[in-house]
Formats: C-alpha cells, structure tokens, sequence
C-alpha cells in the first residue's frame, strides 16, 4: 500500500465459504501476517487486506483471494506382512501401499506401530510394543527390535505430509 504517507496499521480477514468471519486482526506496519488461528484441513478459505495511512485514512478492501488448505495425506493400506501370516521374521519388513496425498504434498514420516492383541474384561484393547516415527519418504520399516516367536501381533502405519498433518492410521 502506497498513497505517499507512510503505513499505520494494516487489517486482515479470513472468511469461509459461506463468508462467515473466521479471523481478524489488526496487524501493524505489515506487508505479511500470520495466521493464529487454526484452519480445518481441506477447506476453502478467501482473505482480503486493507491498510491505513499515517493521516488514519484507511484503503479499500483488496480482492478476497480464495486459498484452500491442505488435506491430510490417503489412509495407508497394510500389505505384508498379511493378517494371519506365519514364519515371519522376529525384525519383520513392514510394507503399506505407497504415500498418496490429494494435494501432491511430498512425505515428511511414518509412524509405525506394532500391538499385541488382547481383551480386558471382554474388550479388545491394544498393548503397543513398538513404535518408531521414521522422517523422509518411504511406505515400508524394518523393525529394529526383536519380536518373541510364535505371538500374534498387529501392525499398522499412518503418514505425516510436509504440512504436518498425519493421514488416518491404516487398519490392524
């Protein structure tokens, strides 16, 4: 903003869909504001800026501008091992279904998680053993700790974008 006296304040609105206000701020002498409040994943948004001048003569609204935010990366499918399976190594290879996210947003992590099945008073419950958050890309894990024989486990992965948002944990 430029009208030949220098800035004095600057406001800021998000809005959603329906125009709903969804924040607000004044901002100060600012040409960049950050956002404090949280946005839902996968929502469209648009915001507008205007500015005011040292005489307090505020400028029209800009154009809203529509952004969406970013959406949590596709739910993992656990490949091997297969439910069920048997003669598996105690440091097993654990495989899901390549990283998928709708928006292209490369892999930060994994997460993996390994849980012995069980009931407390005739419900399942999941007693974890392992977990290791692993950075970078990639959709398979080699356990690092030795697992006991003949026990039945369950396993699965959830995968983290640059954006930080974690997808849905695959299936046990």
């Amino acid at each position: 903003y430029f009208d030949g006296d220098p800035q004095r304040d600057s406001e800021w609105q998000i809005m959603d869909a329906s125009d709903r206000e969804v924040f607000h701020v004044f901002g100060g002498v600012r040409c960049l504001q950050e956002v404090a409040t949280p946005l839902e994943p996968g929502t469209l948004y648009k915001w507008k800026v205007r500015y005011q001048d040292s005489d307090g003569v505020w400028s029209a609204w800009s154009r809203a501008t529509l952004f969406m935010t970013n959406r949590a990366p596709e739910r993992p499918v656990n490949q091997s091992p297969a439910e069920g399976a048997t003669g598996v190594s105690l440091k097993p290879d654990l495989t899901a279904s390549p990283y998928s996210d709708p928006d292209d947003t490369p892999q930060r992590a994994s997460e993996w998680e390994i849980a012995l099945p069980e009931k407390v008073m005739g419900h399942p419950v999941f007693l974890d053993v392992y977990q290791r958050v692993v950075e970078g890309e990639g959709h398979s894990h080699r356990v690092s700790d030795d697992l006991a024989a003949g026990t039945t486990y369950l396993w699965r992965v959830r995968y983290q974008d640059m954006g930080g948002l974690w997808s849905e944990w695959s299936e046990r």
